[in-house]
Parts: structure tokens; sequence; C-alpha cells
């Protein structure tokens, strides 16, 4: 009989979420190596959703960290290669539509400046209390709205150079963005926490 573990299910189900399934996995390797040990072999790797796979070797773990889980695109990509693995050994799953649901809500309503590991909890808190709302245009208003009010800056938007890393201060409120300095290729993103002004940096890197 096939079984997998609870953590692993429990993502794949719906009832735990991304950074949660990714502070689990940087607990514990087995959780990784168990569905490692389900993949199967190249030759299989038919679907399209392969693709990006193929190309970090088949290695699960470099591929986690390469889309990371904390942004819509990479929790979609990760779970649907997650799916298509486990889905080779068994039916029982019932895989959950949330990260496809959410990755397509975001591509409509979340802007391209917000976003990182530290603050997807707060972003998806947002998503949820107005996934609800019938009317498409009203739930994209309201978000909008409430990302653009929570993610604040002296100046400009940050203009990243990766992926979005806006950094999370205390009280689950958003630090504000301050400014960008620039050294060779080093980039420097400037925060501050809105309670206590404690500042934090993120560097990026071209």
């Amino acid at each position: 009989m096939f079984k997998l573990n609870k953590i692993t299910t429990d993502f794949l189900e719906g009832r735990i979420s991304a950074k949660e399934f990714k502070d689990k996995i940087d607990e514990c390797q087995e959780i990784i190596a168990e569905i490692e040990s389900l993949i199967p072999p190249e030759a299989e790797m038919t679907e399209v959703d392969w693709g990006y796979f193929k190309h970090y070797n088949c290695d699960l773990k470099k591929t986690i960290d390469v889309f990371t889980l904390s942004t819509p695109f990479g929790k979609s990509y990760i779970f649907k290669l997650i799916e298509l693995i486990v889905s080779k050994h068994t039916n029982e799953i019932e895989f959950t539509n949330r990260y496809k649901e959410e990755f397509d809500f975001y591509i409509d309503a979340l802007p391209d400046y917000v976003g990182g590991y530290e603050v997807d909890e707060f972003i998806n808190g947002i998503y949820e209390s107005v996934k609800n709302i019938s009317n498409r245009k009203e739930q994209i208003k309201q978000f909008k709205s409430a990302i653009k009010d929570s993610f604040i800056s002296d100046t400009k938007r940050p203009a990243w150079k990766q992926s979005p890393e806006w950094l999370m201060g205390s009280e689950n409120k958003p630090m504000k963005y301050l400014f960008r300095t620039q050294d060779g290729s080093r980039f420097t993103y400037v925060f501050e926490d809105i309670i206590t002004q404690e500042r934090r940096c993120v560097e990026q890197y071209i």
C-alpha cells in the first residue's frame, strides 16, 4: 500500500501552506528524500511541466531553492512538480487547487514589486480575506487597496533585480521601503520597521 509522509500529503491536499511545507523540509531532509525516491526515469517525463526540473538535473531541492516557495509562480510550479511525481504512484490524494487559483489571482492583482518569503503569509492573509467576494473586479479592487496600504515606501517602489524580497517588521506589519544603493553588481534595498525604526537590508546581484 502506497504511503506518503503526512507533511507532503498535507501540502498537496492544502492543509498546510507552502511556507509551512518549506519550513518542514528545511528541518527534515527525509521529506525531500522520500519525494525524490518517487521521481520517475527521465525518459518518462513527457509532460511540459518537467522542463525546468530536467534543466536542473532532476534535483528537487535545487529546483525548490531556485523557484522559491514565496512567489505565486514558484508555489504553483513546485506544487505542480510534486503533484506530477506523486501522481505517478497513487490516485488517492485529493490535490488542492489552491496554488493554481492563487497564481491566477495574483497575476491579475499583485503588483510586481510586492512579494518575498517573509511577507508571503501576510499577502496570503489578504487574499484569504477577499477570496470569497463573488464579484471579481471588487475582489481585485479590495486586494490591491489592502496591498497599497500595507506595503509603503518613502520614495519609489523597489525595482528588484531578482524576485521581490520585501521584509516583515514587528507586530506583523511589512517594513517600509526607504531606498536602494548600488555598488557594482550589488544592489542593496533598505527597509525600516514602522514600529521600532529598526533598519534591515536585502542584497541582490546581477
